[in-house]
């Protein structure tokens, strides 16, 4: 265990510890998709929804003032 979370063998599976990690984090991540939630940090999460709603507001907010500034 001790080379292998020093990255240097890889587990019975034949992968190293980043790929041990990073399919890890991405099986959080698709779970949460799939709760329609997005992860903030620090445990905090948003509906994706409402983020949705943030994003596209805040689109059309800029996007309304690019456009007054040209005439």
């Amino acid at each position: 265990m001790y080379y292998f979370y020093q990255g240097d063998i890889p587990n019975y599976e034949g992968k190293f510890v980043e790929q041990m990690f990073l399919e890890k984090d991405i099986r959080y991540l698709e779970n949460d998709l799939r709760q329609n939630q997005i992860p903030l940090g620090n445990n905090v999460y948003m509906d994706l929804t409402v983020f949705a709603i943030f994003l596209g507001g805040g689109i059309a907010a800029i996007a309304f003032l690019v456009w007054r500034k040209r005439k």
